[in-house]
C-alpha cells in the first residue's frame, strides 16, 4: 500500500515539473460568487497541487473578510473547502483573498484571479401572515417573516402595494413600537409552522425559543399599505429591490429584484337573505326555513339578537349553529312558517363583523319578506311499484293545492289469456311493450332537451313532456280532491285489472307554478297489478326462476316463464314444477354479454303469467337485504378457475433454477373438473413485483391437466418477490403462485439472551443468561460477546386505578392556562390576521383555540422510582 502512494506521488511530482508554462498554477474554480442564497461551504479547486495529500497541519490559502464562523480545510491535494457553522443568513458580504507569496507545491507562483467575493442577497421574504393568496382586511396588517432583518427606512423607501384598478403605487407604513409589538405579542396565532419558517430550526429548538418570548429578536417586519384597499380587488405587496439588510448599525446588501406577493381584498360587509322559491317570482315556501348570511363573521351574542318578526306582532328568534363558536357566518329561522304571511327581519343596532366594520347594507333593514302559500305537488311513491291485486290495486299519489278534478291518462298492458291464444307469441309482444315503457317512463324522469329559438341552445325541463305524446291508446281519468283544492292529502287511483299499468297526471296550476307558463306539469308513474311473485337466481352454469303468490308466498305451478334481454330477445323460455320453480339447466349469457339499452337497467327481463295475471322482475333490482348490512362474511370471487403452482422450494438465489409444477382446475357443481383443452394457457409469466419486469415461459399441458416447467434465474436478477400468472385472454390473468429471490445466508449459529423472570423495581443492576452455539451442536466457547441495551420510557396504567396516572412531574395546585403552536392551517392563519392596529390586536387573538380548558378533574399521582 504504502509502496503504491509513494508511486502515485512521484508520478504526480513528475507531471507538475514537467508541465509547460501554458499550465501555470491557478484557481480554477470557486464557489459561490456573486449573490447566493443559503450558503453554507465555499469551495476552492487549483489547476496544480497545492499540498501534499493528507497533511492536516497545512495553512488556509485565503485571507477571510466574512461575519460568519468557520473552518477550512484541505479535501485533497488540489481542492480546498470552507464550511460555515450554519447556514447564511441574508445581508451578508464575504470576500476570499489569496494569502501573499502563496505557490504551488512545487513553488510555482499562482497566477489569474486572487480575490473572489459573494453576497447571501438582500432581505428576502419567506413567509407571510395571512398566507399568500389569502382574503384580507381593507387595512391589513401584513407581518412578513425575512430572512434577515432589514432597514426600515428602506422598506419604506422601496416597499409599495399595487391594486387593481389603481394606477398607482401605494406606499406601504412599517409598524414599530408598541403597534408591532401588540401584533406579533398574539404569538398563538403565529403558530409553530411559522416560527419554523422564520428560525429555520426543527420543533425542538423553536419551542424553547416561544417560551422564552424573544420575538423582539425575529427577523419580522409589520407592514400595512398607507391607503383603505377597495373591496373585492386583486393587491400585490410587492417587496421591492433596494431593500437593504440591518447590519449592526450599518447599510447591508440589498435586494436586487422585487418580489410579489399577492392576495384579495375580502368584500364589502353585507347581509344577505334567502330562502326556497318555487320559482324567481314567487315568494319564500312557508314549509322550510329562511336563512340570514353575512359575509363576514359576526360576534355570536349579535347573532343570537337577531329576531324574525310576523305582521301580527309574533316574534321568532334566530337559530344560531356553530357550537359556542364566538363568531358565526349567519342565522336561521326555524320551519314551518306560517303561509301567505308577511315578515321583519330585525338586525341588532350597531351590528359589526370581526374587523369592526359596520354593515354596508344597513339601510335595507328591518328587510321586508313573506311566505307564500304551500306550493302546489302532486308526487306518486316512486317511477315505479307492485299493487296487490287482492287489495284493490290501488296507486296513491299526494296532492296539495292542485285543482279540485285533476285530469289524467292511463295506460294498461294487459296480461294475456293463455287459453286463447298462444302464450310465447302473445308473451313475448306484451314483455316488449313492457320493456319499452319502462325505458319511456325512466326517460320522462329527465329533462327532454328542445331547441330555443332565442339563445340557439338545447333547453329542457323535468315534467315539460308528457310520456304520451305519441300514443293515442289510452284512457282518461278523474282525480278527485275530497278535501278541497288546497288540502294536503293522499289520494288513491283504484287499477283494478291485472297488468303493468302507465299512469299520468296533468296539472296546468302545477306547472305555471315551476315552469312560470301556462303549459300543464306532467307526472307519470308505472305500476305493477298483480297476485304473482318473481324471483330469480342465476347462477354460472345453470339459474332458477320461483314463481309464488304474492300474499302468502304459495308456490304457484305452471307458469309460463320467459327470461329476456333489454330489447324483448327471449333468451330462454318454460314453467314452473308443483314447488313453483323453473329450472334454467342451461348458462344464459353473462350480463357483459347483453345489448345496452337506454333508459333501462343492464341485466335480464324475467317474467312469469298465468292465465289472466303476470309479474315480473329484473336482475338489477338488488337493492335489498345485503349481508354487509347485518355484519356477515362476504367472500370474493374471482371466476371459475383455479390455478395453482408447485414449487420446489419459495426461497432462492440469483444464479439458481426455479421448478415448478402447474394446476389448472375448474369449479363445477359437481366440484372441480379438468379444463378444457381449448381454454387452457399456452404460457406463463414470472413477473418481478417491484420493477414489473417479466419473463415468458411456454406451457404444455398433459391428460392430467398439468404442466411443468423451469425458470433459470438471471444472475443479474432483481431481488424481491416474483408471481407466476397464467394468461386466459385478452387482459385477464390468474395468478397460480409466488416465489422470493434473496442474497442471503444459511446460519450456522444461534445466539440467546434471557432475562429475570421477575420484573425489576428500582434495581441498580442485572444478570442475563447469553448463550452462543452451533446449529449442528454444541457451545461456541470462548466468543466474543458485545451487549448492547436502550432505555426507554415506559407508561403504566392499572384497570383498577383508570383515574390515576403514574409517572410525570409533580402536581402543582392551580389552574394553567397552555397556548397551543402545533400550527393553524393557512384559513385559520388569514382569518386570524385580519385586522388593522390597534383593533388587529383583538382581531389576532383566537381564546378558544389557543387556550385549552381542562375537560374534567382528576386525581393525578406521581409514582417514581
Amino acid at each position: 500500500m504504502n509502496r503504491i502512494l509513494a508511486s502515485a506521488g512521484t508520478a504526480a511530482t513528475a507531471l507538475g515539473l514537467f508541465a509547460p508554462a501554458a499550465f501555470a498554477a491557478a484557481v480554477e474554480h470557486f464557489a459561490p460568487q456573486g449573490e447566493a442564497k443559503g450558503v453554507r461551504q465555499v469551495t476552492a479547486r487549483f489547476t496544480a497541487p497545492m499540498v501534499p495529500f493528507g497533511d492536516p497541519r497545512t495553512l488556509a490559502p485565503f485571507d477571510i473578510d466574512c461575519p460568519a464562523r468557520g473552518r477550512g480545510r484541505w479535501a485533497d491535494a488540489r481542492n480546498w473547502v470552507f464550511d460555515f457553522d450554519a447556514d447564511l443568513p441574508a445581508g451578508l458580504s464575504c470576500t476570499f483573498a489569496l494569502k501573499p507569496g502563496t505557490v504551488a507545491l512545487d513553488g510555482t507562483a499562482l497566477d489569474g484571479a486572487s480575490r473572489f467575493s459573494f453576497t447571501t442577497g438582500g432581505p428576502a421574504v419567506r413567509r407571510t401572515l395571512p398566507h399568500e393568496g389569502a382574503l384580507v382586511d381593507e387595512q391589513q396588517v401584513f407581518i412578513l417573516a425575512l430572512d434577515a432583518p432589514a432597514r426600515e427606512a428602506s422598506i419604506v423607501e422601496h416597499a409599495h402595494c399595487a391594486v387593481e384598478g389603481i394606477n398607482e403605487r401605494i406606499g406601504v407604513r412599517v409598524l414599530a413600537g408598541e403597534e408591532k409589538d401588540a401584533i406579533v405579542a398574539q404569538r398563538g396565532v403565529l403558530g409553530e409552522r411559522f416560527y419554523r419558517q422564520v428560525l429555520q430550526s426543527t420543533p425542538d429548538q423553536v419551542l424553547p425559543h416561544i417560551r422564552a418570548r424573544q420575538d423582539a429578536a425575529l427577523p419580522l417586519a409589520v407592514v400595512q399599505c398607507r391607503r383603505t384597499l377597495p373591496n373585492g380587488a386583486q393587491v400585490r405587496l410587492v417587496w421591492g429591490s433596494g431593500i437593504a439588510a440591518e447590519s449592526g448599525g450599518k447599510v447591508g446588501v440589498a435586494t436586487r429584484a422585487d418580489q410579489a406577493l399577492a392576495f384579495r381584498v375580502r368584500e364589502r360587509f353585507l347581509a344577505e337573505f334567502s330562502c326556497t322559491r318555487v320559482n324567481a317570482q314567487a315568494r319564500c315556501v312557508p314549509a322550510l326555513p329562511m336563512a340570514l348570511g353575512f359575509s363576514a363573521p359576526i360576534p355570536r351574542a349579535a347573532a343570537e339578537r337577531i329576531r324574525l318578526r310576523a305582521e301580527d306582532g309574533s316574534v321568532r328568534a334566530a337559530h344560531v349553529a356553530g357550537d359556542g363558536a364566538p363568531f358565526v357566518d349567519g342565522v336561521t329561522f326555524a320551519a314551518p312558517l306560517p303561509e301567505r304571511t308577511r315578515f321583519r327581519v330585525e338586525l341588532p343596532e350597531g351590528l359589526r363583523d370581526d374587523a369592526g366594520r359596520v354593515l354596508a347594507n344597513a339601510s335595507s333593514f328591518p328587510l321586508a319578506v313573506a311566505t307564500d302559500e304551500a306550493p302546489p305537488l302532486a308526487k306518486f311513491a316512486a317511477r315505479f311499484g307492485i299493487l296487490e291485486l287482492a287489495e284493490g290495486g290501488v296507486l296513491p299519489v299526494t296532492l296539495r293545492n292542485l285543482e279540485p278534478q285533476l285530469a289524467g291518462r292511463a295506460l294498461a298492458v294487459a296480461a294475456a289469456d293463455a287459453t286463447a291464444i298462444p302464450g310465447r307469441v302473445l308473451a313475448t309482444r306484451e314483455d316488449r311493450q313492457v320493456i319499452e315503457w319502462i325505458k319511456r317512463l325512466n326517460e320522462g324522469g329527465r329533462p327532454r332537451y328542445r331547441r330555443d329559438p332565442g339563445s340557439r341552445r338545447d333547453v329542457g325541463r323535468e315534467g315539460e313532456f308528457s310520456v304520451f305524446d305519441d300514443t293515442t291508446a289510452t284512457q282518461t281519468l278523474s282525480v278527485p280532491k275530497p278535501n278541497g283544492a288546497e288540502a294536503f292529502e293522499v289520494v288513491g287511483i283504484p287499477l283494478r285489472e291485472p297488468g303493468f299499468h302507465v299512469v299520468e297526471l296533468a296539472s296546468p296550476r302545477l306547472g305555471a307554478t315551476l315552469h312560470g307558463e301556462a303549459k300543464p306539469y306532467y307526472v307519470a308513474t308505472g305500476a305493477l297489478v298483480t297476485t304473482l311473485a318473481a324471483h330469480f337466481k342465476r347462477g354460472r352454469e345453470s339459474s332458477l326462476v320461483w314463481v309464488t303468490t304474492l300474499d302468502r308466498g304459495r308456490p304457484v305451478t305452471d307458469a309460463a316463464v320467459a327470461v329476456r334481454d333489454c330489447r324483448g330477445r327471449a333468451l330462454w323460455e318454460g314453467v314452473t314444477g308443483a314447488d313453483g320453480v323453473a329450472h334454467i339447466a342451461a348458462a344464459l349469457p353473462a350480463e357483459h354479454a347483453l345489448p345496452h339499452c337506454e333508459h333501462f337497467p343492464a341485466g335480464y327481463f324475467v317474467s312469469a303469467r298465468t292465465a289472466g295475471d303476470m309479474t315480473f322482475v329484473l336482475s338489477a333490482w338488488s337493492d335489498g337485504i345485503q349481508p354487509w348490512q347485518f355484519n356477515l362474511p362476504t367472500g370474493t370471487y374471482g371466476g371459475p378457475l383455479i390455478a395453482h403452482t408447485v414449487l420446489d422450494r419459495t426461497l432462492f438465489r440469483a444464479g439458481e433454477t426455479a421448478s415448478m409444477k402447474h394446476f389448472l382446475r375448474r369449479h363445477t357443481r359437481e366440484g372441480i373438473g379438468h379444463v378444457a383443452e381449448r381454454e387452457l394457457p399456452t404460457r406463463a409469466l414470472v413477473r418481478h413485483q417491484g420493477s414489473g419486469e417479466e419473463s415468458e415461459l411456454a406451457l404444455e399441458w398433459n391428460a392430467a391437466g398439468t404442466a411443468e416447467s423451469r425458470w433459470p434465474i438471471p444472475k443479474e436478477a432483481k431481488l424481491g418477490t416474483y408471481t407466476i400468472a397464467f394468461e386466459l385472454g385478452r387482459h385477464r390473468r390468474i395468478q397460480g403462485g409466488s416465489f422470493r429471490v434473496e442474497a442471503f445466508r444459511v446460519p450456522t449459529m444461534k445466539a440467546l439472551v434471557q432475562g429475570p423472570k421477575t420484573p425489576l423495581v428500582n434495581a441498580t443492576a442485572v444478570e442475563l443468561d447469553l448463550l452462543v452455539a452451533y446449529l449442528s451442536g454444541g457451545g461456541a466457547g470462548y466468543a466474543p460477546v458485545k451487549l448492547r441495551s436502550q432505555v426507554q420510557p415506559k407508561s403504566v396504567s392499572y384497570p383498577d386505578y383508570r383515574d390515576f396516572v403514574f409517572g410525570g412531574s409533580e402536581v402543582v395546585e392551580g389552574v394553567v392556562q397552555q397556548r397551543s403552536y402545533d400550527g393553524l392551517d393557512e384559513d385559520e392563519e388569514a382569518g386570524a390576521a385580519a385586522g388593522r392596529p390597534p383593533a388587529a390586536a383583538s382581531r389576532m387573538s383566537y381564546p378558544s383555540r389557543s387556550i385549552r380548558p381542562v375537560p374534567r378533574a382528576r386525581s393525578w399521582t406521581s409514582c417514581r422510582p
